[in-house]
């Protein structure tokens, strides 16, 4: 097995993952054992995906549906009418009123359903980590909720979207090629799914792919779609990621010297989309943070000093309980 470091650059992902448990960096980024990622994460890569369909000139509704079409063939047709019947038994009382056991005895390929969907979850979807409240079906249903949303999570004006140059289907040029080839950050899956800035940040190689630059009058926005919890706002000013990105966008020539720039969040949650934006005018205390922290995480990079990070911490303050190569883990 080539121990070697690798050559492609470091991204905050990495860096965050050498920082929380050096091993498992080495597992995933040295040795490359492919991670078993969270549900959670799961269904935030398809949202992005169905955001960069709607970019493109796809309603928003339309692209939530084609992205899970493709990825749940087998079963779509089954999700599709189980949130429509599952809008009706919230509407009967479920799960607590006569009325609605009444409308389950009435309606009795509801459970047939959900049993298609829960088996399909639990075969092809099994290598995920899924915790005891998600289930696939709720994540659909989720999805169709934001695929009404498209004015509020769409930006105007976009730049950049995943690191390419915006473009929409109408457009008579092709997409440009993908020109980081096989050094390209990999998503969750393990696909190539975005064109990586990079740059050189104190010294290190570093890769970074918003998912969203745009244009508010001369200021540039910088963004990410979340689907977890909002930052509070002073979390959001001290956003590592967020500095990276206006960095690289900078040494790219796509933010100007002396442009204006606001970073933030879309925050996709259940009940509600939510924008949060701060000027990035603290950057260069940030950065000066940021250089010695790439620094530090490339030189113990450098020179193989990688730990497991196992029984180190209490209880659960760990992070194994939630690592996605514990399934490798040989600490």
């Amino acid at each position: 097995m080539d121990t070697r470091p690798p050559t492609r650059p470091l991204s905050i992902s990495q860096v965050r993952l050498f920082l929380s448990c050096s091993h498992a960096w080495h597992l995933r980024y040295r040795l490359g054992h492919v991670p078993r990622v969270g549900a959670g994460a799961w269904f935030g890569r398809m949202i992005h995906e169905a955001i960069q369909l709607a970019y493109q000139g796809l309603a928003l509704d339309d692209a939530v549906r084609a992205t899970w079409e493709t990825a749940c063939a087998p079963i779509f047709d089954a999700l599709e009418e189980l949130v429509t019947l599952d809008a009706e038994y919230a509407a009967a009382g479920r799960p607590t009123s006569k009325a609605a056991q009444a409308w389950r005895d009435q309606h009795p390929a509801y459970d047939e359903l959900a049993r298609r969907v829960n088996a399909y979850q639990a075969a092809a979807l099994g290598h995920l980590r899924w915790g005891k409240t998600q289930s696939l079906a709720d994540y659909y249903r989720r999805a169709v909720v934001l695929g009404e949303r498209e004015a509020e999570i769409l930006i105007d004006d976009p730049i950049l979207i995943e690191g390419r140059p915006f473009r929409t289907v109408e457009d008579d040029e092709p997409p440009a090629a993908d020109s980081a080839g096989d050094d390209a950050p990999f998503d969750e899956e393990g696909k190539a799914a975005y064109s990586p800035l990079v740059g050189v940040i104190g010294g290190v190689a570093v890769a970074g792919v918003p998912d969203i630059v745009a244009r508010r009058g001369d200021t540039a926005l910088v963004g990410d779609y979340k689907t977890g919890r909002p930052l509070g706002q002073a979390a959001l000013l001290e956003d590592a990621q967020l500095t990276i990105y206006v960095e690289l966008l900078r040494q790219n020539g796509i933010i100007a010297a002396g442009q204006p720039v606001e970073v933030g969040h879309i925050v996709l949650g259940e009940r509600e989309v939510t924008h949060q934006w701060a000027p990035a005018s603290d950057h260069a205390r940030l950065l000066s943070r940021i250089e010695r922290q790439l620094a530090h995480v490339a030189a113990l990079v450098a020179a193989d000093l990688t730990i497991p990070r196992k029984g180190i911490d209490a209880g659960f303050l760990s992070p194994c309980a939630l690592c996605d190569v514990a399934h490798v883990c040989d600490a």
